[in-house]
């Protein structure tokens, strides 16, 4: 399984969206969000545009007992004031079953070393089971809002590189992971094989190296 990014939005101005779309089809995804907050806001996620009350989750703070909240419009962890949290959380995306997250998030609480992060653990579910993930938005359903330097990064599981580093010597060797390809950094456009044309030819001078064949 090869990861990597799938898409990254960083807010330049105030905005209740963080938006990251046009996603591949990916049956694992993993969220980092960094929210900044002006007054009260929340990083709540819906995917693909659904604002129903399609989402449930399960929630703990700080370790005390769970609670609940079921047919959401989206899912969420906690509010913050004029502070910043980050989150990390993983995803399975599969078409025909409903959507599971985990979601880990570490509050600032107030600014200094006097006082400890809040930590906030939520497992949630998109209760859709007839599409897979193109789009996912963070949003502030709060008073406040998120402010410059918010970001949603997405990472998926099943990336191949469409592209490969130029800044490298020649003869670097790159493996792929998902697919057990590799791939070597020739210093001319093509590579001939026999003679003839260039059936493993790849751009940017990378290109793959067929069985039985060496660099």
């Amino acid at each position: 399984m090869a990861w990597g990014k799938a898409g990254s939005i960083t807010l330049s101005s105030t905005s209740d969206t963080i938006d990251v779309s046009s996603l591949s089809d990916n049956k694992c995804n993993q969220m980092l969000i960094y929210g900044v907050s002006s007054g009260v806001a929340n990083t709540s996620l819906r995917f693909n545009s659904d604002s129903g009350s399609n989402y449930a989750k399960r929630r703990s703070h700080n370790g005390l007992s769970d609670s609940t909240s079921t047919s959401q419009t989206s899912t969420n962890t906690d509010g913050f004031t004029s502070r910043e949290n980050f989150d990390v959380v993983y995803m399975v995306n599969v078409s025909s079953e409903e959507k599971l997250i985990i979601r880990h998030t570490v509050d600032r609480e107030t600014a200094g070393a006097g006082t400890a992060p809040a930590r906030i653990e939520v497992v949630s579910k998109w209760a859709n089971t007839s599409d897979t993930i193109d789009q996912i938005t963070v949003v502030n359903t709060l008073a406040g809002d998120l402010t410059t330097d918010s970001n949603l990064t997405v990472l998926g599981s099943d990336i191949t590189p469409s592209t490969f580093p130029t800044n490298v010597q020649v003869g670097s060797r790159a493996e792929i992971t998902d697919t057990r390809k590799i791939y070597y950094r020739d210093d001319i456009d093509f590579k001939e094989v026999n003679g003839a044309d260039a059936v493993n030819y790849r751009k940017d001078t990378w290109y793959e190296q067929l069985t039985g064949e060496t660099p």
